[in-house]
């Protein structure tokens, strides 16, 4: 399954809140957003469970009320390809790559798609993502600049797994490995911003616009940079160059660190051995802002933190998939 958790870890792609925030764009005049975020929630609580039957069915519901993007088929494939539904996994795969699912390697790697490895069809499917990722590239002004921007996210967000799900205290010998990379990726978007200005959607892909908010999300020991790069962050989404949930979350990773209540809630830390959101501004309608960018309640928000931060029992089935932020170790 294709995971990505806007918090700590930003794991590219797929199951999380890009499937818990559908796109309507092209969907019918009957889209029901709230029907189908919810109804995609409790899709990955029947994966998270095992029961891919049901899964399947409550994405394919998901769908069929609106749900739209390659990450919500994608997800609904792996779902029915573990239930044995190889027809309904295929058609998916077919929907997510004409949606824009274009990582192949992530495709070849899953297990959850095993299942389909020995079906004539595979090979198609594998030759649509691919045909997908030559499209995306088409478009993009700086492909080597993307380039170095993914593998830049790729190694904070490796560092930052082995601190996942750790029982505490971590060793601090980690968070000074965390810590010497943020400051080395600062340095080079620091040279990057000042070469290109925001490095947007034409310019790096969408994917590559993303990588760069993240880089900037932890760059936490150069607030000023922070800032400066919230002001041509919001230039960029004004401009359709970036993503308005990348801006929710440095809005509020700027807040507080100027010591100010948050907007959206993505920020969190400990009180009493629980998981809280830090101060927030008006409160009451922190989920009307968090919808605004596509962001899922608050509450299911807080229920992601608490499945990340609790300390594993036992490995991880398989590692999330490489597409969304804090730092250690309280912030998104």
């Amino acid at each position: 399954m294709n995971r990505s958790y806007f918090w700590i870890l930003a794991l590219v792609g797929g199951l999380a809140l890009t499937g818990l925030a559908p796109s309507l764009r092209g969907a019918p005049s009957t889209a029901d957003p709230q029907k189908a975020a919810d109804l995609g929630r409790q899709a990955q609580e029947a994966y998270g469970l095992r029961d891919y039957t049901k899964s399947a069915e409550l994405f394919a519901a998901a769908i069929a009320s609106g749900a739209k993007g390659p990450e919500v088929h994608y997800n609904a494939a792996c779902a029915a390809a573990l239930a044995g539904q190889k027809d309904a996994a295929f058609r998916h795969l077919e929907a997510a790559a004409a949606e824009g699912f274009s990582n192949d390697q992530h495709l070849l790697a899953d297990t959850d798609l095993a299942g389909l490895h020995g079906d004539p069809r595979w090979a198609t499917a594998v030759a649509q993502v691919r045909a997908a990722g030559e499209r995306r590239l088409q478009g993009i002004g700086n492909r080597a600049l993307r380039e170095e921007l993914l593998q830049m996210r790729a190694v904070d967000q490796q560092a930052r797994q082995k601190v996942t799900g750790l029982p505490k205290p971590v060793d601090p010998a980690i968070w000074r490995e965390v810590e010497a990379i943020d400051v080395r990726n600062t340095a080079r978007m620091k040279e990057i911003v000042a070469a290109h200005g925001w490095p947007g959607k034409s310019l790096v892909g969408e994917d590559g616009a993303n990588a760069a908010w993240l880089l900037v999300q932890h760059a936490d020991k150069d607030p000023e940079f922070q800032q400066r790069c919230l002001d041509l962050l919001a230039e960029a989404v004004k401009k359709g160059e970036a993503s308005g949930q990348d801006l929710a979350y440095l809005t509020d990773r700027v807040l507080v660190a100027q010591k100010k209540p948050q907007r959206y809630g993505t920020q969190v830390h400990e009180e009493g051995g629980k998981r809280v959101p830090m101060a927030l501004e008006d409160e009451a309608h922190v989920d009307q802002r968090r919808a605004e960018v596509g962001l899922p309640p608050l509450a299911e928000y807080m229920k992601q933190i608490e499945r990340i931060y609790t300390p594993r029992k036992e490995p991880a089935a398989k590692p999330p998939a490489a597409a969304a932020p804090a730092a250690p170790p309280a912030s998104p």
